[in-house]
């Protein structure tokens, strides 16, 4: 989801959405957590002013102040970490208006009210997404293939990898031979 509203007399853009982390996602810090949500919200040329950790009502948030390329507005972010989803509250605004009464008002309103399931971003995903290879599932299959290049293995994950080496992993539609690279290529 993604909502917005402008203020037009404050010439402020309000928006809300939220970054919920791909299939077989799995990090070591909550910091890792905030570095990759604000990396998916960041766009080319802005330049990180200022980052702060804060609460929102009983969620971890980071606050974040961002220049914009081209011009002299700011955008004010609010990363609110809440369970396996980070809520992002976001103004685009002057610099002059970032802690006026009305935009503070509105970062610190934003509450998630249902609560939180535990994370599991702190769990390694590497079993899950090998079975997902071998599962006969074409849906299943596609999904773990696809993100087999993007997750993080380490050393204790090179038992399993090994032994997917020689496993056969074919879908209904063809035979997938990349899967033995991508698994060479992490050994």
């Amino acid at each position: 989801f993604s909502f917005t509203s402008y203020d037009s007399v404050t010439a402020v853009s309000y928006v809300l959405d939220k970054v919920s982390y791909a299939d077989y996602y799995a990090v070591k810090t909550d910091s890792a957590v905030f570095h990759d949500a604000l990396h998916t919200k960041r766009e080319t040329g802005d330049s990180i002013m200022s980052i702060k950790n804060t609460v929102n009502g009983k969620n971890k948030s980071q606050e974040v102040l961002l220049a914009l390329p081209n011009n002299e507005n700011i955008r004010r972010i609010r990363l609110i970490w809440h369970g396996d989803t980070m809520y992002v509250a976001s103004a685009y605004l002057h610099p002059l208006n970032a802690q006026a009464p009305q935009v503070n008002k509105y970062f610190d309103e934003v509450k998630i009210l249902k609560p939180a399931k535990p994370t599991t971003l702190f769990k390694k995903k590497t079993k899950e997404l090998l079975q997902d290879l071998t599962s006969g599932n074409a849906e299943r299959f596609a999904k773990a293939a696809d993100r087999i290049t993007e997750v993080e293995f380490d050393e204790t994950d090179l038992p399993m990898l090994k032994e997917a080496m020689v496993k056969q992993y074919t879908d209904e539609e063809e035979n997938h031979t990349d899967i033995y690279d991508n698994i060479a290529d992490i050994i």
